[in-house]
């Protein structure tokens, strides 16, 4: 029976905030607000439960479900299931939030922001109101329930000073924090037209976000064969459904007619497989690299070690090096990077290794999260370890003593790996 990691299930169509950086901002708006009825989230978290049992269940993709009029309903149909969901939201509501965050179905409540003034939220957010985000915040806390509260906090060239404000803010509540750069990448508009042959532009309209952005160009869609043979994420273990119980072939496309698979409901677990697997559009995209594209290009721009692991791999011949199991210590977003630059190379990457609770028997992009201690006692002597995080110089060599103990490289930083396949093409040539 196929399986994924997660299924996406946007229970709405849309969002209450006007937001440069989203890439639903970019997609025509339908009007009047479209949602999955109760009983249709019934009928769908039945067959979720059936043929994949108790994935990761985001209920969102570009939109916002406190828009939902009958979200307890919404959790009650997964907790009848034995199903639990994620949220995410921007917070500006002014419904009851009670009866949806203590919902025992509700495992995970994402909350996404960019600033902690109005003067500043309303330049990302646009029609948001900063006072009612604080005080949903705080009613939430006062509930007791931060632990399963996450603040998405997207970082500008003009926001340092505010991501701290907001830091101390959210953790004093008992929420966790993580923040990250925001980017403009408006995906379905970008795939269609670079899978055309043709070049994207941005429109004038966006010059004042651009303007703003930590990181620029990421928009910019090569087409790279090398990379066609790389694993696609959203093909393979992503399964995205919409309120209409209609599945499209990935996030990036759900809101496009060209994404459009089949209906949820009227095919069998391994009818969807094959639909996702034989897609045209998958195919087109998959054929010009353009999966494996936006993760590395993201690192790569003010990262000069992965620029150059990058230019290398894609020059030389390193099947000498890559004989031994691979393995990648750090689950973040660099060690994912290297992942993605390494496995569009074929190279046998076989998962990550990260000590954090949370990443606790996870799977990342694909892969499985373990630790050095748990591999078996083959492959803690023979696998390749590379860091994959920016890691102080003190963690570094204790991370490496530890692994030194059972494996003679110890923990290799990517320029050591780039040193030794040297060393190969050299006696080889």
């Amino acid at each position: 029976m196929p399986s994924y990691d997660m299924i996406t299930f946007s229970i709405v169509d849309q969002c209450n905030l006007s937001c440069q950086s989203c890439p639903a901002e970019h997609i025509s708006k339908t009007g009047k607000l479209r949602y999955a009825p109760v009983e249709l989230c019934r009928r769908v978290f039945a067959k979720i439960a059936k043929d994949y049992g108790n994935p990761r269940m985001p209920l969102y993709s570009l939109s916002e479900p406190l828009l939902h009029p009958e979200l307890p309903g919404v959790l009650d149909a997964a907790g009848e299931q034995g199903l639990t969901v994620e949220i995410s939201s921007n917070l500006n509501s002014q419904r009851d939030l009670a009866p949806i965050i203590e919902h025992p179905a509700l495992e995970r409540l994402d909350i996404s922001l960019d600033a902690f003034t109005q003067a500043t939220y309303e330049k990302g957010h646009a029609r948001g109101r900063m006072e009612i985000v604080k005080g949903n915040m705080r009613r939430i806390a006062e509930m007791r329930h931060g632990g399963k509260v996450y603040i998405k906090f997207l970082r500008y060239n003009d926001n340092a000073e505010e991501e701290l404000l907001m830091q101390e803010f959210a953790e004093n509540l008992g929420f966790h924090f993580r923040s990250f750069p925001a980017t403009y990448f408006p995906y379905g508009d970008i795939l269609e037209a670079v899978t055309s042959g043709k070049e994207y532009e941005p429109p004038a309209e966006a010059a004042p976000l651009l303007s703003r952005l930590l990181t620029h160009d990421l928009w910019k869609v090569i087409p790279t064969p090398v990379f066609a043979d790389s694993a696609c994420h959203n093909q393979e273990r992503i399964l995205f459904i919409n309120y209409a119980a209609k599945i499209f072939c990935c996030n990036y496309a759900t809101y496009h007619e060209f994404g459009y698979v089949g209906d949820f409901l009227d095919l069998t677990a391994d009818q969807i497989a094959e639909r996702k697997k034989d897609f045209s559009f998958c195919k087109k995209c998959r054929a010009i690299g353009v999966q494996a594209q936006n993760s590395i290009k993201s690192a790569l721009e003010n990262d000069e070690e992965l620029q150059a692991f990058f230019a290398f791999l894609n020059q030389k011949d390193v099947s000498r090096v890559a004989s031994d199991p691979i393995y990648i210590y750090g689950a973040g977003l660099r060690g994912r990077n290297i992942c993605a630059i390494l496995t569009g190379k074929k190279l046998p990457v076989r998962g990550f290794l990260d000590d954090s609770p949370h990443l606790r028997q996870a799977v990342v992009d694909g892969l499985p999260v373990t630790t050095f201690d748990k591999l078996s006692p083959e492959e803690r002597q023979r696998a390749r370890i590379l860091l994959g995080f920016s890691a102080p110089r003190s963690l570094m060599t204790q991370l490496d003593a530890r692994i030194r103990t059972e494996n003679p490289r110890g923990l290799q930083q990517v320029g050591a790996f780039l040193l030794e396949a040297t060393r190969h093409q050299s006696q080889d040539s």
